[in-house]
């Protein structure tokens, strides 16, 4: 089976390098980045020979290795008179001969090169600056193309394939994608990628590097869809599960009588939940159905920006309060959504949805050991305690959002910060209330 690679943001690069990882510090799990199998064997990633050319991101030109490449004509004054409209990554070159535009290009653009790209290797998140990974500016060819077209022409990188592998160097990739003739489209651009020339598996790297889509910040991904494999046992000893991994806890209205019962029920179901090592909690596997034969109560929820009533409503609370402490334990993100409208009982973008049947919240175990789900309310409180079989390594998690608008409803965003990296958990949009 075709296993996925993850695309994280708009323009490409594909590095392939064959064999094993190198020591690195420790890898940050990736939000809803699920990897379906077993983690492969580790490779080596060589230094590239001397004649390999660097690799190419736009138009796919590359010098010949050893061969120092032309220096660029200067254009004619007719060609700069006959393109008034030319510009590069909405930066007007219009009218500017060639030292002045490419110096103008430069230092307009150059700021790109610290945009913060995503790596998503193996399952697991790392950051750079895209300069780090040994990005540059096509200047030149972008040029050439804003004047030939007479238009905006898009921004083009090229990658230092040398700087790119001394910066995987860190990193403890191990990833094994087995395909043929794969093709990945973005927007108007594609690229095609061959893992060698028959279809047998290969072990190969490839690192997505982009930048934002036009009308989206959010990374393009492929995700493989993992059933939940919970295992009940209430009756475990605690002392299988002596460690404290992470608590979380949310306030509620008492005196909402039929959400508070659902809160109750849905806390006694999920109480007692194991889950294996490397296995996916699921919230609503753990909860079950929610119907009035089963003692479920009327109380409000949102539906597409409205407010209406629904038979076990307010267990989201549940989930979030379930989300939080798994961000804390700094679990991988399986599934999580957020609501169409605020809820007060978190910070904006620290939310998770429910619905039977559509909406989920998961995350995987990566602890090494067993985990245990703890779940109860009390003093107008849902709490959640994970226990673990054993002790949690890695930095302390801390989580926080903010606010980017109110106009029109609320935009925001959460991030997690752990071993001095800041990693953006989500970017939401909720509705005004009614």
């Amino acid at each position: 089976m075709q296993k996925p690679f993850v695309l994280a943001l708009p323009f490409f690069l594909s590095a392939a390098a064959g064999a094993q990882g190198l020591p690195a510090p420790a890898p940050q799990p990736a939000r809803s980045v699920v990897k379906a199998t077993p983690a492969p064997e580790p490779f080596v990633i060589e230094d590239p020979e001397p004649s390999e050319a660097p690799i190419i991101i736009g138009e796919p030109v590359r010098h010949q290795s050893g061969v120092t490449p032309p220096k660029p004509t200067p254009a004619a004054p007719a060609a700069v008179a006959s393109a008034p409209r030319a510009s590069v990554a909405g930066v007007s070159i219009a009218g500017l001969g060639d030292g002045p535009a490419v110096t103008k290009m430069r230092d307009a653009l150059a700021p790109r090169l610290k945009d913060p790209v995503r790596l998503i290797i193996g399952g697991y998140q790392y950051t750079f600056l895209r300069e780090e990974l040994g990005a540059s500016l096509r200047l030149w060819p972008m040029m050439r193309e804003a004047r030939r077209k007479n238009g905006d022409a898009p921004l083009q990188l090229e990658v230092d394939q040398t700087k790119l592998l001394a910066a995987l160097r860190e990193l403890d990739v191990q990833v094994r994608e087995d395909f043929e003739n794969t093709t990945i489209n973005i927007g108007a651009s594609a690229a095609r990628v061959k893992a060698g020339l028959e279809a047998t598996p290969v072990q190969t790297v490839i690192v997505m590097v982009t930048m934002p889509l036009p009308k989206t910040e959010r990374p393009v991904e492929k995700k493989v869809e993992v059933e939940p494999e919970p295992v009940k046992n209430s009756n475990a000893p605690s002392n299988k599960f002596p460690y404290l991994v992470a608590t979380f806890s949310t306030r509620y209205d008492a005196g909402l009588r039929g959400r508070t019962t659902n809160l109750k029920m849905a806390a006694k179901n999920i109480d007692g939940t194991v889950v294996g090592p490397g296995k996916v909690f699921s919230t609503n596997a753990a909860i079950g159905p929610r119907n009035a034969s089963a003692g479920w109560r009327e109380a409000k929820m949102f539906v597409s920006g409205q407010v209406v009533s629904g038979t076990g409503a307010g267990i989201c609370q549940a989930a979030s309060t379930l989300y939080n402490a798994a961000l804390l334990a700094d679990m991988p993100i399986v599934e999580r959504h957020a609501h169409s409208m605020r809820v007060m009982y978190v910070p904006p973008s620290r939310d998770a949805a429910l619905m039977w049947g559509s909406k989920d919240f998961k995350f995987r175990n990566t602890s090494g050991g067993s985990l245990k789900v703890q779940t109860w309310v009390a003093g107008g409180q849902f709490h959640v305690k994970l226990w673990g079989s054993k002790p949690r390594n890695g930095a302390p998690v801390q989580i926080t959002s903010r606010v980017l608008s109110r106009e029109g409803g609320t935009r925001s965003e959460a991030f997690k910060l752990v071993g001095g990296q800041k990693i953006r958990l989500s970017r939401d949009s909720y509705k005004p209330h009614p």
